[in-house]
């Protein structure tokens, strides 16, 4: 009965050890650059399918690597354009001091506003993980909106079984031209716990289930009259590991269809087998690379994460010069006969 009993308590323990509990340091900061390899989901894999001590299966029949990444850059805050500095940036107001921001892509808004260099507001602390707001130039005029509520996207420390809503609203306005506002609920919950097995490796996770619906809304003080924007319902499923700062798999639907397939800069082979006897250093760089075992003349070609061509030549002195790439992930090729090898470059600035 002793021997039964102590097996029992040695089994609950080793369970136990397997959770995960994710806190603000395992969770993006300033200065990070954060590379995620674009993917496809081939087949039917049940997605919704979750528990304790669960095993999912994203191995190489299920996971398709699409050769591409993305890349984001976590800049400080102070590094973002000054005119949102006051809202972002202030630590007498805590709520929304916030800790880095990320650039966002041009886009239009129903045509009326044009939304150029954009920055979404980031806060990682020890209770939460939140967007605290967003800065834009509207039509060519910098304004900012601070999220009142912010939008946590994490309650911290994070493990099994929690679960939280957050909504989060943001006013930008224009005065005689326009006012934009945006509204979100997300519904998260940390839903279960157990083993990711994903192109080859094995790794102790927790999955967060989040569903978010949102709206904007526009006036246009020009033609008196507004109009609302519904966003479509979105589901963020995230399988997170205390190794990355990135979910190692994350997985966004939109009405019934994978939007979005991600899986973090994972040491495997993801792109194409790389050779041993090609060594470049230093790596990351900033300036120039050594390139060992290769001779002189042989020509090479750097393509970006998006598979682009952005530089070629030729060996010289073991040496290529990068000093004109924008940081992020690289691909550099080396051409020598009818063989050709590769092997990834990070350049940071």
């Amino acid at each position: 009965m002793k021997v039964s009993a102590f097996f029992i308590a040695f089994t609950l323990c080793t369970a136990l050890q397997a959770q995960v509990t994710i806190n603000s340091n395992n969770l993006p900061d300033a200065g990070d650059v954060l590379i995620q390899f674009n993917a496809l989901l081939q087949g039917e894999p049940d997605i919704e399918d979750t528990g304790e001590n669960f095993t999912w299966n994203y191995d190489g029949d299920i996971v398709n690597l699409t050769g591409t990444t993305t890349t984001t850059d976590c800049f400080n805050v102070d590094d973002t354009p000054f005119a949102f500095q006051f809202l972002f940036n202030n630590p007498f107001n805590p709520e929304h001091n916030s800790d880095y921001g990320i650039g966002v892509a041009d886009f239009d808004l129903a045509g009326f506003v044009s939304v150029t260099d954009a920055y979404q507001y980031y806060q990682n602390r020890s209770d939460r993980f939140a967007i605290t707001g967003f800065g834009a130039s509207l039509n060519g005029i910098p304004t900012g909106a601070q999220s009142n509520p912010v939008d946590v996207i994490y309650e911290l420390p994070m493990t099994y079984g929690d679960s939280h809503v957050s909504y989060s609203e943001a006013n930008l306005e224009v005065p005689t031209l326009f006012a934009y506002r945006q509204e979100q609920t997300r519904e998260s919950e940390v839903d279960g716990w157990g083993t990711l097995q994903i192109l080859g490796a094995s790794y102790d996770v927790i999955r967060v289930r989040a569903v978010l619906n949102g709206e904007d809304s526009i006036y246009v003080d020009q033609f008196s009259f507004g109009f609302n924007l519904p966003r479509p319902e979105i589901i963020e499923y995230k399988w997170i590991s205390p190794l990355y700062k990135t979910p190692v798999l994350q997985i966004t639907r939109s009405n019934g269809v994978n939007t979005s397939v991600l899986v973090a800069d994972l040491p495997t082979s993801v792109v194409e087998e790389e050779t041993n006897d090609l060594l470049i250093y230093p790596n990351p760089s900033s300036d120039a690379i050594r390139v060992n075992n290769v001779a002189y003349g042989t020509p090479y070609t750097i393509v970006n994460s998006s598979g682009q061509k952005v530089m070629s030549g030729t060996i010289s002195n073991s040496e290529i010069n990068v000093r004109t790439l924008p940081q992020g992930l690289y691909f550099l090729q080396i051409n020598s006969g009818n063989t050709s090898t590769s092997t990834k470059l990070t350049i940071v600035r």
